[in-house]
């Protein structure tokens, strides 16, 4: 009888671990195959519509990648966007996450981390960094982790602008500070010859006005790129900031033996901000004769046209244009064109000039007193006023940029954002 009860216990047992390798092996199963039935809610019987097809609809519309992951690596619920971030392979998880996978499994505790995608998901725009976070479904759940994934694209191209920013400022200022330095100590070494002086003292003073320069840029660039839009428009004369700025250039106008043109049309009014205005202008003419040989000119010319007109006119590889993104086709624009004989801009350049720091050629910015801020100012004055900026050049022929601003007859800045379109 004894070993008849033993025999039953030892059964039992067998039963008992059977059921329990097979519940471990299949549970995951059985709930994916529970999700794919419709589980129907009283109060929307009418519509058939499920709470588990409810909770996938709101996962198919999230903005971001989410999965529902077991420990056999299946997914049991997923969205589309977990599948174009490549989150989710044939209802897998990618083999790049399941390492990590494993680990929340184990120490149940969510992680956070940025990955780079194996290839290019999403055709329009390709995608070159995700942000990702798992965690256990539960507190201290170990049968379930969800993943949530995000396009971090921008957020990786704003640190990477920060990170250059920071790194373009420090190497500016390094040179002239540099400079300074060296120049004082020559300057100090034998202050009893006085064309030595003269001559250590005029490079000092150079120096420091770069310096100067640079730094008073840099704030002025910070301020316009921290305004949404222009606070107080006001309706300014095209012909007095034009002279204005042509008055200010004159001494570059001697210094390098380039005279500007200027044409005849006249009476153009716009909305903006008269020193801001100026400050574009006087920019684009200032590079346009440190960038043409001796004896070359420049032509600074006014137009009304629309923009639908523009945007033909800036089609090809030679063209750049950045627009305020609420200017429509059938606008208008008051535009002011600055052209130049120089030596142009290679076309794999053209779509970087108006970054801050970028120079196509850093000697000769540097060697004609360039920040390499200006064209930076120029493009956020245009689409802080609501207009647009343009460039076409071609190596060895030269180079015309465009600025275009609201005519006060027919314009309000009502509406306005510094928010750009780029051709």
């Amino acid at each position: 009888m004894e070993s008849v009860k033993a025999g039953y216990v030892t059964l039992i047992a067998l039963i008992v671990f059977i059921v329990g390798v097979v519940l471990g092996v299949f549970c995951p199963r059985i709930i994916h195959h529970f999700l794919d039935r419709p589980v129907h809610v009283d109060h929307h019987d009418d519509t058939g519509i499920s709470e588990l097809d409810a909770l996938r609809r709101i996962a198919d519309t999230a903005p971001f990648g989410v999965a529902l992951v077991d420990r056999m690596q299946d997914v049991v619920l997923t969205n589309e966007q977990a599948r174009l971030l490549g989150l989710v392979e044939n209802r897998h998880v990618n083999d790049k996450l399941w390492s990590t996978v494993e680990q929340v499994f184990s120490s149940k505790e969510p992680v956070i981390f940025h990955m780079q995608p194996k290839t290019s998901y999403r055709i329009a725009k390709p995608v070159e960094s995700l942000r990702v976070m798992m965690k256990p479904l539960e507190e201290g759940d170990s049968q379930f982790v969800v993943i949530y994934c995000i396009d971090a694209t921008e957020e990786a191209r704003l640190e990477k602008t920060r990170r250059d920013f920071v790194a373009n400022v420090s190497h500016e200022l390094k040179t002239p500070v540099g400079a300074i330095a060296l120049l004082a100590e020559a300057l100090l070494a034998d202050v009893t010859d006085t064309q030595q002086v003269k001559y250590f003292g005029e490079r000092l003073q150079s120096e420091a006005m770069r310096l100067a320069q640079l730094i008073s840029e840099l704030m002025e660039l910070s301020r316009l790129q921290g305004a949404e839009k222009l606070t107080d428009p006001q309706i300014v004369n095209l012909d007095d900031v034009v002279s204005e700025a042509l008055s200010r250039s004159r001494h570059s106008q001697d210094k390098y033996d380039v005279a500007v043109r200027l044409d005849s049309h006249e009476g153009f009014l716009v909305w903006g901000d008269q020193a801001l205005l100026v400050m574009a202008i006087h920019n684009l003419i200032e590079n346009a004769i440190r960038y043409s040989e001796e004896g070359k000119r420049v032509v600074v010319s006014r137009e009304r046209i629309r923009v639908g007109t523009l945007r033909e006119r800036m089609s090809g590889t030679n063209c750049y244009m950045s627009l305020n993104h609420t200017l429509r086709d059938e606008q208008e624009l008051c535009i002011v064109q600055v052209s130049d004989k120089g030596m142009g801009i290679p076309p794999q350049h053209i779509n970087r000039i108006f970054e801050r720091f970028y120079r196509v050629d850093k000697a000769r910015s540097r060697g004609r007193g360039g920040t390499g801020l200006g064209l930076a100012i120029v493009r956020q004055i245009a689409l802080n006023m609501g207009g647009a900026v343009m460039v076409w050049s071609k190596p060895g022929v030269g180079s015309t940029f465009t600025l275009g601003f609201l005519p006060a007859d027919t314009q309000e800045l009502s509406g306005v954002t510094t928010q750009e379109e780029k051709k």
